[in-house]
């Protein structure tokens, strides 16, 4: 058999030793002494009622410590370390806070280490007053998603109408005087009854309303739409018809509730063309709806102006007129 000359290496004493040359090397280190760097956690606390941080103190503070090795892990580590508790006094007439002020707190709770320095020297105070602020909660109908034919019949009931809400001075000063809310609900076609939560832009620091939702209702119907050839009606046209309109007839659009369709009589509607209301510039006319049933609504005509026809002398004229003007 042939020897092996190759010598095995002990991995497992290699390691140990390794391990044994660090943690000499550790302990030598952590007994020698050192001016370092440490976070030391603090809670600042004013007793004021009314008031509110615009910008939160610190939670810790960065001090300039001087000791053992053992001792500045440990406050690394939060072995040992009990935050102290600042009371800030009249936060709203002091903007600065002199860091030296806390250095007898420190020191009582840090007595294995010697404090050289705060960082920073100067807390800058952010305070303002809790102030309280009405803001108008609306609902626009524009925005009410009714299914297609349906629409408010009712005025919009919002309760309440208007909400408190509480927060700094300075950021409700900038807090919009209106709310518009939204609803979640599609397709609406009934009589609405709900109660919805009010949306608004998130602040620092926050507001608060004194309540999160309102209740809402508002009555809906369905309406049907018509159209309908009216005859034309001339007022204050000349009587020698040196002005006159080709149309003879006009086409009128109109909506109504669904329930009403047998109630509405629409022969007597005309359409009203003054010769008093003609625009001068492009001598057009827009008619007006006359005798028109109680029932319906939003009338609209096609064409939504009547072109003048003025007999050739009589045109001339008037041009003359307007450019003497």
């Amino acid at each position: 058999m042939k020897q092996n000359l190759n010598k095995q290496w002990d991995f497992r004493a290699i390691t140990l030793c390794i391990i044994i040359a660090i943690l000499v090397w550790l302990f030598n280190a952590l007994n020698q002494t050192y001016t370092t760097h440490i976070t030391y956690p603090v809670i600042f606390k004013t007793n004021q009622s009314e008031v509110v941080a615009l910008i939160p103190p610190p939670t810790t503070l960065k001090l300039e410590v001087t000791g053992k090795g053992w001792n500045v892990l440990n406050k690394n580590l939060g072995i040992g370390v009990e935050p102290i508790t600042i009371d800030l006094l009249n936060v709203l007439k002091t903007k600065k806070f002199d860091s030296k002020r806390i250095l007898h707190y420190l020191t009582a709770n840090i007595k294995d280490l010697k404090i050289n320095h705060i960082i920073p020297d100067t807390l800058v105070l952010h305070y303002d007053r809790v102030v309280g602020k009405k803001v108008n909660i609306c609902l626009s109908p524009s925005q009410i998603p009714f299914r297609d034919g349906y629409r408010l019949t009712s005025k919009i009931e919002i309760n309440p109408k208007q909400v408190l809400f509480k927060g700094a001075a300075t950021v409700l000063a900038t807090f919009p005087d209106t709310l518009f809310l939204r609803l979640e609900d599609a397709e609406i076609e009934n009589n609405y009854e709900q109660t919805v939560s009010i949306s608004y832009p998130a602040r620092t620091p926050a507001v608060y309303p004194e309540t999160t939702k309102v209740k809402v209702n508002f009555q809906t119907s369905f309406f049907v739409q018509r159209n309908l050839l009216v005859p034309i009606s001339l007022v204050n046209f000349p009587s020698d018809s040196s002005v006159t309109i080709a149309e003879k007839s006009i086409i009128l659009h109109y909506w109504f509730k669904k329930e009403h369709e047998n109630r509405i009589f629409a022969d007597t509607i005309r359409a009203i063309v003054n010769f008093k209301n003609r625009n001068l510039l492009d001598s057009t006319i827009v008619p007006v709806a006359a005798y028109l049933p109680k029932k319906i609504e939003n009338i609209s005509f096609t064409p939504s102006k009547i072109k003048l026809i003025y007999a050739k002398n009589t045109k001339n004229r008037d041009n003359r007129r307007n450019r003497s003007r």
